[in-house]
């Protein structure tokens, strides 16, 4: 069930657009504005059977639109986290040192996993790097890692922002464009299980809360406006 009749306003406003001659790209662009959470989209298409085919189309297509956005702007804001944390290979010294310090706590290992073969290749011994590769192979991507939690990819980018998951490395795949996918450690993935229920309730609480102050804000702002003068 749907929790609010908005997805349903915007399935009848799709629907008098496709009416009025809108084309099915249209009607996609339509929906990725109007329902920008592929969640919604998700509910709206399963709790709408009785959809015509060419908006069931437009908002599948919608959905796989929203979710590359979203994963676009994860991977750009773990970016710019990566680079205050891994130095450039033109810092030998500072590489080194950090080098030193991952060997000291156990943590080589996956910090070698997490750099380019270039990198790995001026740091650590071959046994070393030879293990990092090793657990390079046992990262999985995103729609792997939403399979495993069985969550979205809302959820996944959320709680890899929250730093409640560690992407292992990242690397450029030729898909049928270029794009920078995420990779995961199975294990990882595994060892959080236990924790979701509690995750997803936090977020349903600060949800709330949130919608909560919202309605108190325009109760105060509804009072203000009525109040006499």
């Amino acid at each position: 069930m749907l929790s609010s009749s908005h997805p349903a306003k915007i399935a009848r406003r799709a629907m008098l657009r496709w009416q009025r001659g809108a084309t099915i790209p249209e009607l996609t662009d339509y929906f990725v504005h109007a329902l920008p959470q592929p969640e919604l989209m998700q509910q709206l298409l399963i709790a709408s059977p009785a959809l015509l085919l060419p908006l069931q189309i437009a908002l599948q297509q919608a959905i796989i639109i929203r979710e590359q956005q979203i994963a676009t702007k994860a991977l750009r804001q773990l970016e710019t986290t990566q680079k205050t944390l891994i130095p450039t290979i033109d810092d030998e010294q500072l590489l080194r040192d950090m080098v030193e310090q991952c060997r000291s706590d156990g943590s080589l290992t996956r910090w070698l996993a997490g750099l380019s073969p270039q990198q790995r290749d001026k740091l650590g011994t071959p046994a070393e790097r030879h293990a990092a590769i090793a657990l390079r192979k046992q990262g999985v991507t995103a729609s792997i890692a939403r399979q495993i939690l069985n969550c979205s990819l809302t959820e996944l980018n959320r709680w890899t922002q929250e730093n409640r998951l560690q992407v292992l490395y990242q690397r450029t795949l030729m898909l049928p464009k270029q794009t920078l996918a995420r990779f995961w450690l199975r294990s990882d993935l595994e060892a959080v299980i236990p924790q979701l229920v509690a995750w997803l309730s936090e977020w349903n609480q600060r949800k709330t809360a949130k919608r909560t102050r919202l309605r108190l804000v325009k109760v105060k702002q509804h009072a203000e406006s009525t109040s006499p003068k």
